[in-house]
C-alpha cells in the first residue's frame, strides 16, 4: 500500500477512535419502553410478583402497597376500569396507571393466569387499561435489556467475540428503535424475555 493511503488510512481511523472515544463518554444510560404485547396482549387480568420485595405506585407516585417475595398483586379489567386487587385479594382503591417496581437486583414475575410458570422481567412495569384489555409496558436500562435479549439471540457456548459482537448488534439496534414504540408494532421486543 502507498504511503499516502497509509496516512489517509490512519487518519480515518484515528478519527473514529476519537469519534467513539467522545460519544462513548458522553453517552448516558438509556432507558427501553418495551411494551408486552406478544405474551400479554389483550389480557383482562395480570398477576405480578417478585424475587424479592415489590412494591405498586399509583398515577401520582404514591406507594399503594408493599409486597415480599412471592406475594401477588392482580391488576384486572372489570366494567372500563382497572382494579388493583392486594396481596390478601382486596380490591385497592386507586387511580391507574400503576407501576411496579423491585430492588435492582431482583426481577418482577408477571403471570398470565395462576397456573402460569410466569417471565421474570428487569427494571419496572407500567400496568395501564387500554381498549380491549391491560398494557403492560416493561421500562429497563439497555444494560439490562441486553442482559436478557442476548442468551435469547445466541447460547453462551458461542465465542465471546461473536457474542461481543452480537451485544454490539443488539445496543445499535435498541438505539436506533429507540421512540419507535407504537402498541400495534413494538419492535423491540421480539426475543425480549426481561
Amino acid at each position: 500500500m502507498p504511503k499516502k493511503e497509509r496516512r489517509k488510512l490512519r487518519r480515518a481511523v484515528l478519527l473514529v477512535v476519537l469519534a467513539c472515544l467522545i460519544f462513548g463518554c458522553c453517552a448516558k444510560a438509556e432507558t427501553l419502553k418495551i411494551g408486552l404485547i406478544r405474551r400479554f396482549k389483550d389480557a383482562k387480568s395480570v398477576i405480578a410478583s417478585s424475587t424479592g420485595s415489590f412494591q405498586v405506585s399509583d398515577k401520582s407516585g404514591a406507594v399503594i402497597i408493599r409486597a415480599n417475595a412471592g406475594d401477588k398483586v392482580t391488576f384486572q379489567v372489570s366494567e372500563s376500569k382497572l382494579l388493583l386487587l392486594g396481596v390478601s385479594g382486596e380490591n385497592t382503591t386507586a387511580e391507574p396507571p400503576f407501576c411496579v417496581t423491585c430492588a435492582p437486583n431482583d426481577l418482577l414475575i408477571l403471570y398470565s393466569n395462576r397456573n402460569d410458570k410466569g417471565c421474570r422481567y428487569r427494571g419496572k412495569i407500567s400496568v395501564s387499561k387500554n381498549k380491549t384489555g391491560i398494557t403492560l409496558i416493561n421500562e429497563v436500562d439497555i444494560e439490562d435489556y441486553l442482559l436478557g435479549v442476548i442468551p435469547c439471540e445466541m447460547p453462551d457456548e458461542y465465542h465471546p467475540e461473536a457474542l461481543k459482537a452480537q451485544a454490539i448488534a443488539a445496543r445499535t439496534y435498541a438505539w436506533a428503535n429507540t421512540g419507535v414504540f407504537t402498541l400495534r408494532h413494538v419492535r423491540l421486543p421480539d426475543l425480549w424475555r426481561g
